[in-house]
């Protein structure tokens, strides 16, 4: 049963503009004046139906000319590239077109019908996705009941113009339901193993298939089914969709949920205690000032690409984020892996040397057993190496906390793994050569901060590049970290995360708690005690 519009004059027809403002969680805050929708669009949302030929095509040119003027109003908003600018263009798009939009949704799936290209939907989509309101095409297909079903619709996600801002979407627009996701959403190695044209060698998907087989991740029934059923959660989305998560914050949410409560023998870990603290943890990370005029040092190990012959380097540009940033000149050092054991030994001297805000970003192709990075051909950075410059800095400053300071970013497949094994190495190498000279238990000193491009047992295909978009995405980027004089940790969680999800799930460890590092996001492997502690 149809009900009626909030208009006395319109027919019986579902109400979607109160519902267009009821998922944002917003109200009307007076930005902007109100648009009106074209007279044949109107028509067609009252009607469901057009009357003759000649309807239809007065119905298409009012539909594009309501999209142009959409993309005048985009020109209006965008200038700030900061997450702040970017949620003012959202809300200003919402009261702007706030009754414009479900005619305009209902017309544009309309029409797709004669249009196997969907290019009356991509339009409306690309500027919806610019002010992170695409999510409402999503919505549109679950509340019509074809989200699952409409296969061509639902290669939204699939094409790849598409598959990135899809896990952008806005979780106060749209989140799935279990039943309507599939596999490599959850676990973004089966979408490169199975369904990506990146891989087109038949022996090389042979091989990573086989490697999923043996590490199954998420892809584990048991898990697969734990993970839907969190999804359904009407607490997690809740909680979710109040902090306005991107889609592939969500995910990575339900993962970390999913990983403490499986190593909780006691079970005394309900899903709404580790959100809880997991949110916390998320928002203190957030918070933090990687990249700005405070930063003492960026330390970047660009190692040499053999098989392509590229720099790393010549796709990252982390340097350039960090100039964007406000660091000076003088602060940062790029150490070429072309140089191979002299790279080695000249790191260790710069992270032994280093004190105060540092940032170490590690460029290069991690092992399969997370114990070393490819520096060149011929040369490993192993993760003793690493743990052994770490345990320096600590001996020559003498503080037990110069590591909270001290920020470690991986651009390596395996890298999630490759940060496990740095960890136990610090406790053996500390326990070894420091303990005794500082009279600090290992237990009492700062572990640094880490984010690494892939997740557990996985591999990392958003480019070697921190960003892994094209140039243009990229300049925002630094137009944005430019406008915000800083790099904050909140730019990576609903930024650079959900833009590199399908290429591997990045994962994020705080180190609010000494003689540890805590997992906020993606598939966590940490001990029951660190979240335990954390609930106290």
């Amino acid at each position: 049963m149809k009900e009626k519009l909030s208009q006395e004059d319109k027919p019986e027809k579902k109400v979607k503009r109160r519902e267009f403002l009821k998922v944002a969680g917003l109200t009307v805050l007076g930005l902007a004046v109100e648009a009106c929708a074209p007279r044949s669009v109107t028509k067609f949302f009252e009607k469901g139906t057009v009357e003759s030929e000649e309807s239809k095509q007065e119905l298409i040119k009012d539909y594009y000319s309501q999209i142009n003027e959409m993309r005048s109003d985009l020109e209006k908003v965008l200038s700030e590239k900061t997450l702040e600018g970017q949620e003012k263009a959202r809300k200003f798009f919402q009261e702007r077109y706030q009754s414009v939009m479900p005619a305009m949704l209902d017309v544009a799936f309309y029409l797709k019908k004669d249009d196997p290209q969907l290019e009356a939907v991509k339009d409306l989509y690309d500027i919806l996705q610019k002010v992170s309101l695409h999510g409402l095409m999503y919505a549109h297909l679950q509340e019509n009941g074809e989200y699952e079903k409409d296969k061509e619709l639902f290669q939204l996600k699939r094409d790849h113009y598409f598959e990135e801002n899809h896990f952008m979407v806005d979780s106060r627009d749209f989140v799935p339901h279990g039943n309507e996701i599939e596999d490599e959403e959850i676990d973004p190695r089966l979408y490169l193993a199975e369904g990506s044209n990146y891989i087109v060698q038949p022996e090389i998907r042979e091989r990573l298939l086989a490697f999923l087989e043996d590490h199954p991740g998420f892809l584990k029934d048991s898990k697969t089914k734990e993970f839907k059923k969190l999804l359904d959660s009407p607490s997690i989305r809740e909680k979710c969709q109040q902090r306005g998560l991107r889609l592939a914050e969500v995910y990575s949410i339900i993962k970390a949920i999913i990983k403490y409560q499986e190593n909780d023998d006691n079970n005394q870990l309900s899903e709404d205690l580790v959100a809880e603290k997991l949110f916390e943890q998320r928002k203190e990370f957030g918070k933090y000032e990687f990249l700005s005029e405070k930063t003492k040092n960026v330390i970047v190990m660009s190692g040499f690409d053999y098989r392509t012959g590229y720099d790393f380097e010549d796709q990252v540009g982390i340097t350039s984020l960090a100039k964007a940033a406000n660091v000076p000149d003088e602060n940062i050092s790029v150490i070429d892996g072309k140089e191979g054991e002299t790279a080695v030994e000249n790191l260790h001297t710069q992270i032994a040397n280093s004190s105060g805000q540092t940032v170490l970003w590690l460029e290069g192709h991690g092992s399969l057993d997370g114990k070393h990075m490819a520096v060149n051909k011929e040369v490993k950075l192993k993760v003793s190496q690493i743990a052994e410059a770490l345990i320096a800095r600590l001996l020559k400053t003498k503080d037990p906390e110069t590591c909270k300071d001290l920020t470690i970013g991986f651009e390596a497949c395996f890298s999630y793994d490759i940060t496990n094994n740095i960890m136990t190495e610090m406790e053996r190498v500390y326990r070894l050569k420091a303990q005794r000279e500082l009279d600090v238990p290992f237990e009492e000193i700062s572990l640094p901060k880490v984010i690494t491009s892939s997740y557990e047992a996985s591999w990392s295909t958003h480019s070697a590049a921190v960003i892994g978009q094209p140039i243009a995405k990229y300049a925002e980027y630094i137009q944005a970290i430019k406008q915000e004089g800083k790099l904050l940790g909140k730019f990576f969680l609903r930024e650079i995360q959900p833009r590199c999800y399908v290429g591997g799930d990045m994962a994020f460890f705080n180190n609010t708690q000494k003689g540890q590092i805590l997992e906020i996001s993606s598939s966590a492997r940490p001990k029951t005690r660190e979240m335990m502690a954390a609930a106290q």
